[in-house]
């Protein structure tokens, strides 16, 4: 989700900037600047120590032996 509203953002300020009389290249060196940064933080949020699964619970084990 985060990447598609990174690139909603990024669409709305590269048409904003080069409203602006920002050259359309410098404005989309800054969309792709968002871009990647919505992209490292979609892949490095599950490995953060709030967002990890829980460790796998081990099996019962049988009731008699």
């Amino acid at each position: 989700m985060i990447i598609v509203l990174a690139a909603a953002f990024s669409a709305a300020l590269w048409v904003l900037l080069w409203g602006l009389d920002l050259k359309a290249l410098d404005a989309l060196m800054v969309c792709l600047v968002i871009m990647i940064l919505a992209a490292v933080a979609h892949i490095m949020l599950p490995y953060l120590p709030g967002n990890r699964a829980a460790a796998r619970p081990e099996r019962d084990p049988a009731p008699f032996n």
